[in-house]
């Protein structure tokens, strides 16, 4: 009969719910949603999750292990990645979900984090990578991950503290930003890279809501379906050009566009800015984007396919 899990990957920016089927060598999707909630919201200034950003973070959680529940998945498996990592009231969050929700969340690592990503793009049978060398980016709300890979061998991993709502809050005071604003902030995202080896690569492939929304955006989808983002190509002409327009519009304009996520339009320069610094880092003219990402990469480890990653999880049986 095989077993149906649930994994809720709890970001800076979004809480995002995989629910599926292991069944031998398959991996069946049965549901895959998001919802922002902006746990990191404000944690620059203050070095601490809020409590308005934890009740809806925590609200958001308790939704979704119902909706696990309901739809008879048999562990539910939490996991908190970059804001949970940098914020010093993490335990109390931790507190507040295991009293209030009666899960157990697992704070990952950037290597964890990093290499669970690479799981979810190395086993994913619908991306046809090519043979050589790989970037992997993920580009969270608090963090991007860079990961290095040939097969399924991660060979260099770096976790940067440059994320989509992280930049926003250190750069972009103006709305529509303002030149320096910007020109700051690509200075700053150039200096970030300088530990990535200087590797020629075959492929870039890109994970997170920066990259799957400018898919959207690109196809001009009034709703997002992600048969039609997943393995889309991106040139980077088409994203210079998104960014250009980005820029030239005011937040509440930049939300009415089509394939904008709701929630997304006041942080998506920023992130459209780390995925075009990466581009011009790795001197690549496209990037692929994958849907999928460390809630997948999970699952791949929990259906056995883990390469060497353990990754103590914390469930609900």
């Amino acid at each position: 009969m095989g077993e149906r899990i649930a994994i809720i990957d709890v970001g800076t920016n979004s809480v995002l719910l995989l629910i599926c089927q292991i069944e031998g060598d398959s991996l069946k999707t049965i549901r895959d949603e998001t919802v922002i909630t902006r746990l990191g919201e404000g944690l620059r200034e203050g070095g601490s999750l809020s409590n308005e950003a934890m009740s809806r973070t925590a609200e958001a959680i308790l939704e979704y292990r119902d909706l696990a529940r309901r739809m008879n998945a048999e562990r539910v498996i939490l996991l908190g990645t970059s804001a949970l990592r940098e914020a010093q009231n993490s335990d109390e969050f931790v507190d507040m979900i295991r009293g209030d929700v009666g899960l157990e969340l697992k704070i990952v690592s950037g290597e964890e984090e990093g290499k669970l990503s690479f799981i979810s793009v190395a086993r994913d049978p619908d991306l046809n990578l090519p043979d050589g060398l790989i970037c992997v980016t993920d580009i969270g709300g608090g963090s991007t991950e860079v990961i290095l890979g040939k097969g399924e061998e991660v060979l260099f991993h770096g976790s940067f503290d440059v994320g989509a709502v992280k930049l926003t809050d250190e750069f972009l005071r103006s709305d529509p930003p303002q030149e320096d604003e910007i020109a700051g902030m690509r200075e700053h995202l150039e200096k970030r890279w300088a530990e990535i080896p200087e590797e020629s690569i075959c492929g870039m492939i890109g994970i997170g809501g920066t990259v799957t929304t400018i898919g959207a955006m690109r196809l001009r989808l009034t709703e997002f379906d992600p048969s039609a983002v997943h393995g889309l190509d991106l040139w980077r002409e088409e994203v210079e050009g998104i960014f250009r327009r980005l820029i030239s519009l005011p937040t509440l304009e930049r939300a009415e566009i089509a394939g904008m996520e709701p929630g997304r339009a006041d942080i998506i320069v920023a992130g459209v800015a780390i995925l075009l610094s990466l581009m011009s880092r790795f001197k690549v003219e496209k990037v692929k984007v994958s849907c999928k990402g460390l809630r997948y990469g999970m699952a791949y480890l929990l259906k056995g396919d883990d390469q060497g990653v353990i990754i103590p999880v914390s469930c609900e049986s």
